[in-house]
């Protein structure tokens, strides 16, 4: 049976509400929203929210709610106000070319340090700000999140315990900071939607409601291996060892 989790933060575009013929006006194809008038449609896609969708569809991933989007914002504030007051943390968290190359780096995570390089900082919401800024590096819904150090520190245990695991292509390498360097170098700081064993461990850690479970009930296929190459469930071939 597919993990909960992997329901809920990677369905398959299909999933995703869909417009009825009653639908009046005109629609926004990225928001699944319709607007009265020509107006409104060209101020909406000012708005952070179309423009977070717009990403989602480039990656064939469905559309989040006006609702949903604006918790996930009221979370990221809450993040980036811990940061306010302590300059001198903050000018090392938004200074990422003086942090240790990711291939130098080989001690473990605790909270505060960064996953892929050698930033310390005062406190996990700084981290992940640093992280965010410096590897593009984002939990899923950080909303409904219940445990941020539990949730980080099984990703570290992925990337530090052998088979060193990328979180994105799954590629496996001799060291932690092997795979640091080729998650930074390929853009692959970020969570795939294929591990399956990684979601079952992020699951306890979120508190997904129960309406959300029943609508992912379909979810993108495990990555095949086509002549040779692992094809992930978007159709792109994973990248090699770096």
């Amino acid at each position: 049976q597919a993990p909960l989790f992997s329901l809920v933060f990677f369905p398959r575009p299909a999933t995703a509400p869909q417009p009825t013929m009653a639908t009046a006006g005109i629609m926004c194809t990225s928001c699944l929203q319709t607007f009265a008038t020509s107006a409104d449609l060209r101020a909406h896609y000012q708005c952070a929210w179309h423009l977070n969708n717009a990403k989602r569809k480039m990656q064939s991933l469905p559309p989040v709610s006006e609702a949903d989007f604006a918790a996930e914002e009221q979370a990221r504030t809450a993040v980036e106000e811990v940061t306010k007051g302590v300059g001198h943390l903050k000018q090392r968290a938004e200074a990422p070319a003086h942090a240790p190359a990711a291939a130098a780096v080989e001690r473990k995570w605790a909270p505060g340090r960064g996953l892929f390089d050698g930033f310390e900082g005062g406190s996990v919401e700084e981290s992940l700000l640093h992280m965010k800024r410096a590897q593009g590096f984002e939990l899923p819904d950080v909303a409904k999140c219940t445990d941020l150090v539990a949730v980080l520190r099984v990703i570290a245990d992925r990337i530090e315990q052998e088979p060193h695991s990328c979180l994105f292509c799954g590629n496996t390498f001799n060291t932690a900071g092997a795979v640091r360097s080729h998650m930074v170098n390929k853009n692959h700081a970020r969570l795939g939607a294929y591990d399956e064993d990684l979601l079952d461990a992020l699951e306890p850690f979120y508190d997904i409601p129960e309406e959300e479970i029943l609508a992912g009930e379909d979810r993108p296929d495990s990555p095949n291996v086509v002549d040779g190459k692992l094809v992930l469930p978007d159709g792109r071939e994973a990248a090699g060892r770096a």
